[in-house]
């Protein structure tokens, strides 16, 4: 099943899409889930299928919209929304991005596929961005957030801390 997302890319001029919106199929955003969890780009993994259950049905081209919220407890809500969010977003990039190797900005040294070491210097406290990440073939190195910056210099800000 297809679903519609809000698109909001920065800057705009780097999109790899037109328009205000973004198409993933369901069983993209659940497979970019497994690998999320999993923290590996291999790993195998069968049908999840959590999310189809959780979402009001639509046709093609319509939103992404939850049957009803997901959780009673606010940090229930949070931490849920934060989760599919970065599931969206991962196979968001995987798709219009063909990344598929993706490491976490929470250590110093970050090893990709055991070929490619990249040291990564905080230059100032504040949040950085959610991942780097590159292709099969180790091209295309990039600096993803997952969701959204929250910093109030905004991306450029977070950029420059790294």
């Amino acid at each position: 099943m297809t679903r519609t997302f809000l698109h909001n890319f920065e800057p705009a001029t780097a999109s790899p899409i037109s328009g205000a919106t973004v198409d993933l199929e369901v069983s993209d955003i659940e497979d970019a889930g497994i690998r999320e969890v999993l923290q590996t780009p291999g790993a195998a993994y069968g049908a999840w299928s959590i999310l189809d259950a959780l979402l009001a049905p639509t046709g093609l081209g319509t939103p992404f919209i939850f049957k009803e919220p997901l959780g009673q407890a606010r940090e229930v809500k949070v931490a849920l929304s934060g989760l599919f969010g970065r599931f969206v977003a991962r196979a968001y990039l995987e798709r219009y991005f063909n990344l598929s190797i993706f490491a976490h900005l929470d250590s110093r040294t970050i090893d990709l596929d055991r070929r490619r070491r990249i040291k990564v210097t905080r230059l100032s406290r504040g949040d950085l961005p959610d991942w780097i990440a590159c292709a099969a073939d180790l091209s295309s190195l990039t600096v993803a957030e997952a969701k959204r910056c929250h910093d109030v210099g905004g991306p450029a800000k977070a950029l420059n801390r790294v």
